[in-house]
Order: C-alpha cells, then sequence, then structure tokens
C-alpha cells in the first residue's frame, strides 16, 4: 500500500512540475498547462486523502481500530491489538507521568533539584564521567545479612546508577547515567545466571493462555520479572508453562510471600541486562529487569 501511494506521488509530483514548465515557457499550452497544473495538485491532495483511508481499511482488517490507533502502539513497540489494549492506559499513563516529572524540574541553577523519597547515604557525583561512590543498597524487608554476595553486588550497581541519574545536572548527564551503569552490570555479570537471591513476590498471575507471569522484588525499587503477555515474550520465553514443577509451586503462593529464586537474565546490547521500562526515568529508579525463573521456593525466616 505504501508502494502505490509513493509511486502516484511521484507521478502526480512528475505532472505538476511539467505543467509548471509548459505554462510558463509555452504560450499556446499555457491556458491547458495550467488547468493540468491545477488537477495535479487536487490528485495529489486526493492520493493523501486516499492513502488514509485505505490505511485506516488496512489497519481494521488487523484488528485495530484505525490507523491512528496503529501507529500509537507501535510507538511502543507493540503490533498486536489484543496486547495493546491490554496494555494501553498504563504505557499512556506512564508517559504521561514522566512528561509531567520533565515539565515539574527545577530551571533555575539555584535551586536544587527534587531528591527521591529514600535516603541516599553519599554524595551524588558532580560530573557525569566519573563514578558515584559506592554505597550500601537499601535491602528488602527480609534479613538483609541473608542475601547473597551476587544480589548485594547487583543492588549496589543499580543504586549507584539511581544515584547518578536523580543527582544529574542535566539531560546528557541523565543520559550518561544508563550506559554506565550497563558497564558495571556487565562486567560484574560475566554470566546472567544467579542462584538462591531473597525476594518478594509483587505480581503472581496468569495471561490469557494461562501461562504464569511473575514479578519479584529483590530490592528496593529493582524487580525481576518475566514478560506479561505471549507477544512480547515471543522470543524470551519468560512465562511459566502449565504443568511445570515451577508452576507448581506457584500455585501454593501470594503476593507479599517472602521466597528464594534462581534463574537467569536476559542479556541486552542497550541495558546489559534486559530492562522493560518505557521511560529512562523508570529505567534509572524502578528498573524491572526481565527474568527466566526457574526456581522458586519459600523463605525460611
Amino acid at each position: 500500500m505504501i508502494t502505490v501511494f509513493l509511486i502516484g506521488c511521484m507521478l502526480f509530483a512528475f505532472g505538476f512540475v511539467l505543467n509548471l514548465f509548459a505554462s510558463i515557457f509555452s504560450k499556446n499550452l499555457r491556458r491547458k498547462a495550467v488547468k493540468s497544473t491545477i488537477l495535479c495538485f487536487f490528485g495529489f491532495i486526493m492520493t493523501f486523502v486516499a492513502f488514509g483511508l485505505a490505511g485506516d481499511k488496512e489497519a481494521r482488517k488487523l484488528g485495530w481500530e484505525d490507523m491512528a490507533e496503529q501507529t500509537a502502539a507501535k510507538k511502543f513497540g507493540i503490533e498486536e491489538p489484543t496486547a495493546w489494549r491490554e496494555q494501553k492506559d498504563q504505557l499512556l499513563a506512564e508517559e504521561a507521568a514522566a512528561e509531567a516529572t520533565k515539565a515539574t524540574e527545577p530551571k533555575s541553577p539555584n535551586t536544587q533539584e527534587p531528591q527521591p523519597t529514600e535516603v541516599v547515604e553519599a554524595e551524588a557525583p558532580q560530573e557525569a564521567a566519573a563514578e558515584p561512590e559506592p554505597q550500601s543498597p537499601p535491602q528488602p524487608e527480609q534479613e538483609a545479612a541473608t542475601i547473597s554476595e551476587d544480589q548485594e553486588n547487583f543492588l549496589i550497581i543499580v543504586e549507584n546508577g539511581r544515584s547518578a541519574y536523580l543527582s544529574a545536572q542535566n539531560e546528557m548527564q541523565k543520559g550518561a547515567s544508563k550506559p554506565a551503569r550497563a558497564k558495571a552490570l556487565c562486567n560484574y555479570f560475566l554470566k546472567p545466571t544467579v542462584k538462591e537471591w531473597r525476594g518478594k513476590i509483587t505480581q503472581l498471575t496468569t495471561n490469557g493462555d494461562g501461562k504464569g507471569v511473575l514479578a519479584i522484588s529483590v530490592g528496593e525499587d529493582a524487580t525481576v520479572m518475566t514478560h506479561n503477555n505471549a507477544f512480547s515474550d515471543r522470543s524470551d520465553k519468560t512465562l511459566i508453562e502449565p504443568g511445570t514443577p515451577l508452576y507448581g509451586t506457584l500455585l501454593n503462593m501470594n503476593v507479599g510471600d517472602d521466597v528464594v529464586v534462581s534463574g537467569t537474565f536476559l542479556r541486552d546490547k542497550e541495558s546489559c541486562l534486559k530492562e522493560m521500562s518505557l521511560t529512562m526515568y523508570g529505567s534509572m529508579t524502578d528498573p524491572e529487569f526481565i527474568f527466566r525463573f526457574a526456581k522458586v521456593e519459600p523463605a525460611e525466616n
């Protein structure tokens, strides 16, 4: 359809230019050329209108309300109408919240930028290129002393990235905080598989096919989770299959339960460990890492 539209535009544009030259340089053809030029112009406009109508028709065949809805979904990387309608309100709300947050940031250099609700013990770095000072990360409500060394270092890297982003003096420094965190994660996690991390279940449900959807907080504002729809999970395979031992274990658990988890992070060029937040703000302040769960057990308190 796009090819036909482009060919139509090229033909009308060629006719328009040809008739325009004829009306300028040929007195005998001037009147006819003017009429043809006008017809080409209106034909060009009608091609745009027809393209819009054809686009809406094609979108409806695929299950969308119109081409505008399809375009809005593609903006968020969603190409399935059902998945878009399931996540539409949440995605648009998060985008609006991010824009509102950006709009309320102080512009005066003498005004201190709002700080996060949690207390940051170390002073934030002033330069984007500088490595933030190591800090002890906020720990989950369960016994902090029982977390593994891998989990502790993971939370330190996440907290340092959050601190660097929130203390940034301009947008470039904010943007630089994400690749810096990704580099730190890649340097530490040479293998993406982790064992016996402690956390708390924050989401436990299923998608439309009955496959398990799971999210576990492994630290304050740091979550490991599956995808929540089959379309997004088509290659990652994180949704928990019915009939598996893990699925059976989760049937007897609830949101709020303290658990011990093992599994594998997914690799990603942008974030090193694949992260699904839709905005830079969400990615740096409340990251949600995609995780393929291998084992989930009740924590021994």
